[in-house]
């Protein structure tokens, strides 16, 4: 339990909602790290807290486009026949083969 909420009996504790407990516990934090100095004001931490919140999820769209230009582009390869057929016994050399300039 954040130090903040010590204070608060079991019965607040228990049966505060669940977003009222989550409130809660983003107040207490943001008291520790003002506290500590990291910021000077709770608009301050929000602000960072939401820019660093909206850079995460701007960087996992990336990703997801990325995958998807990557599959179909892997789809296009396959429907032209960009492929190469292996048999299990030989899958572990080709894979080699394929590492072998990302090693030098």
């Amino acid at each position: 339990m954040p130090s903040c909420l010590r204070g608060w009996s079991q019965r607040e504790q228990t049966c505060a909602d669940p977003q009222h407990q989550s409130y809660a516990r983003a107040g207490c934090f943001i008291d520790e790290i003002l506290r500590a100095g990291e910021y000077r004001t709770a608009s301050e931490a929000t602000g960072d807290a939401i820019r660093k919140l909206q850079q995460r999820r701007a960087k996992e769209t990336l990703k997801v486009d990325k995958l998807r230009l990557s599959l179909r582009a892997g789809i296009a390869a396959l429907d032209r026949g960009g492929y190469t057929e292996l048999e299990d016994e030989d899958l572990d050399a080709y894979l080699d083969t394929l590492a072998e300039p990302a090693q030098r």
